[in-house]
């Protein structure tokens, strides 16, 4: 068996996009069709056709039945053996390679989390690395980016003719996220399936820690990162690296004005405080 993968878990908006392209500098492979977030299609497409099998949304979790996780697992297990692994592999590939891959390997997609039932039986020496985030700051993240992508936009509409239908670009941001206590509810709903599922690991597989530890000490948070991983990045790609990650994001909602209800929501959260956010 060669490299099992590094799996970067995390809700959306909580700074994996940045973990992720700090992870590929320092010599991680992430795929070689990734989109504007680090975030590997191919595995894209495997997450979204899981949680559709299961009658869910990246912002629908629903929980996965036991029957259903055998057979998504035997499915699932045939595409990472097929050609398919060209799209995610680029100039890597070989049939079946992913199960004998020859360097460090792995991807990062939030949806990840709604699946990882799955994911741990078909790797299950995979290590997982998980990066949260302070909800409000995720919520509120959401919510603005909900709100440009639900803006309207000059060009969207497209003439009608005889031949053609009106069609709308993809609505890939839930209009239900411009609600900050919905935004907080699927903050806990990712993070606590993330937390549990790493407290049931071994240490040697796991390892969590918050944006705002890793945007605050960046040169020693990503040194334990890569001891961990396994990587070999000297100590001149780690600073350059280090270098790259800004504190400006950090704990954002206190610059700004949170409505009184979402303080509330989270201020006695036991998540939360096992987290270690007082």
């Amino acid at each position: 068996m060669g490299h099992q993968p590094v799996i970067v878990l995390g809700m959306h908006r909580s700074g994996t996009s940045m973990l992720a392209r700090t992870l590929q500098d320092l010599g991680l492979f992430l795929g070689g069709s990734v989109d504007e977030h680090c975030e590997a299609r191919f595995f894209i497409s495997l997450n979204e056709w899981m949680l559709s099998e299961a009658g869910g949304r990246w912002d629908a979790p629903v929980e996965i039945p036991e029957e259903l996780v055998e057979r998504l697992e035997a499915v699932t297990r045939r595409h990472l053996g097929s050609w398919r692994t060209l799209f995610f592999l680029g100039g890597h590939y070989r049939p079946g390679r992913l199960f004998r891959m020859t360097f460090p390997w792995g991807w990062k997609d939030p949806r990840t989390v709604l699946n990882l039932a799955v994911w741990k039986r078909i790797f299950p020496g995979a290590r997982w690395l998980h990066l949260y985030r302070h909800p409000l700051d995720v919520a509120e993240s959401l919510r603005r980016r909900s709100r440009e992508s639900l803006a309207p936009r000059r060009g969207w509409r497209r003439r009608i003719s005889e031949s053609t239908l009106v069609r709308w670009p993809p609505l890939d941001r839930s209009s239900r996220l411009l609600e900050l206590e919905v935004g907080i509810d699927l903050w806990r709903e990712y993070v606590s399936r993330a937390h549990d599922f790493c407290k049931t690991l071994p240490a040697d597989q796991t390892l969590s820690l918050s944006y705002e530890d890793l945007v605050d000490q960046p040169l020693v948070r990503l040194a334990h990162i890569v001891s961990f991983l396994g990587l070999e990045a000297d100590r001149r790609l780690l600073e350059g690296a280090a270098a790259r990650i800004h504190s400006q994001r950090r704990f954002i909602h206190r610059r700004r004005e949170v409505p009184l209800e979402a303080e509330e929501s989270v201020r006695d959260d036991p998540l939360l405080r096992s987290l270690g956010y007082s």
